[in-house]
């Protein structure tokens, strides 16, 4: 599995090795790549790619589907975040 920067459940995160890291809010990296918190993402050469759900770019580029194996961390996988706000997120109330 490439490594990369991939749109999944929603949010963004860098894959590498097959594992996530939720990205908080827009970041550089030392392939050359750019990331914004609205998913748009700056390569090398200057292109700017929007990642929709489920897609990916390596870190040499190439967009691509994003892997269905990757190992998301935990606690994005406990809860749905419904939107943000100034400070964090906004999640549902816990069912009762």
């Amino acid at each position: 599995m490439p490594d990369g920067i991939a749109r999944v459940r929603g949010r963004l995160v860098y894959v590498k090795e097959g594992r996530a890291t939720e990205l908080a809010g827009a970041q550089r990296f030392a392939e050359g790549l750019s990331v914004e918190s609205d998913g748009s993402v700056q390569l090398r050469d200057g292109r700017v790619l929007r990642l929709r759900e489920n897609q990916m770019v390596t870190m040499g580029g190439r967009l691509q589907e994003a892997p269905r194996n990757i190992a998301m961390p935990e606690r994005l996988n406990e809860r749905q975040v419904v939107g943000r706000r100034p400070g964090g997120l906004i999640t549902p109330p816990p069912e009762e």
